[in-house]
């Protein structure tokens, strides 16, 4: 009867490995949001809201697909959208 013993601990000790390497995953992906960030001011557009991807290009290496995560609109001097947004992530 040993055998079953060992067979359940090493599940279990697999189990604890995978739920160790996706916190891991999960605490990197969390950090490595913040690593690219914006703020843009643009001509105002009513199609920018919260949770949006855009583009960001012509800015070297910082281009790529950004989500908004703060929008604001203004009709002081003008129609403008104030963005502030991170890098989306990929490969995860």
């Amino acid at each position: 009867m040993p055998a079953p013993v060992v067979e359940d601990f090493l599940y279990q000790r697999k189990d604890v490995q995978d739920q160790a390497k996706q916190q891991a995953k999960t605490a990197l992906r969390e950090k490595n949001k913040s690593e690219w960030q914006c703020d843009l001011e643009i001509v105002g557009n009513t199609r920018i809201v919260a949770g949006v991807t855009f583009d960001v290009i012509g800015f070297g290496e910082h281009d790529g697909k950004y989500i908004a995560t703060t929008v604001t609109h203004s009709l002081e001097d003008g129609y403008t959208t104030k963005i502030q947004g991170h890098r989306a992530l990929e490969g995860y």
